[in-house]
């Protein structure tokens, strides 16, 4: 797998042959139909994958993100949502604005 970084300021969006299925308040199971595999996520990561059902950069994640979370500092809300992102597009979970439209 090609190790993909996330950055600030490019846009992304979740892989439409990915579904989500909410369990409850806190947490669901996403899984990619094309590939048969699968990733449980937290209460943070539902709200996380929401914000790429449309194109969004981790930037507007983060400001999103952080007013779920008032009482997190806002460094610590910007790393974990750039590792998520990372392992997300390390599964091809969620791709580039541009990767999803050269398909």
């Amino acid at each position: 797998m090609d190790n993909k970084k996330a950055s600030d300021h490019q846009q992304y969006w979740h892989n439409p042959l990915v579904t989500l299925r909410e369990e409850d308040e806190e947490g669901g199971l996403l899984y990619d139909t094309s590939k048969k595999i699968s990733k449980i996520v937290n209460y943070t990561g539902l709200l996380i994958w929401k914000e790429f059902i449309l194109p969004a950069c981790s930037k507007d994640v983060v400001t999103s993100i952080s007013n779920y979370f008032e009482d997190i500092p806002l460094s610590e809300i910007q790393k974990d949502v750039m590792d998520f992102i990372d392992q997300l597009l390390e599964i091809g979970f969620i791709e580039t604005v541009k990767e999803k439209e050269n398909l």
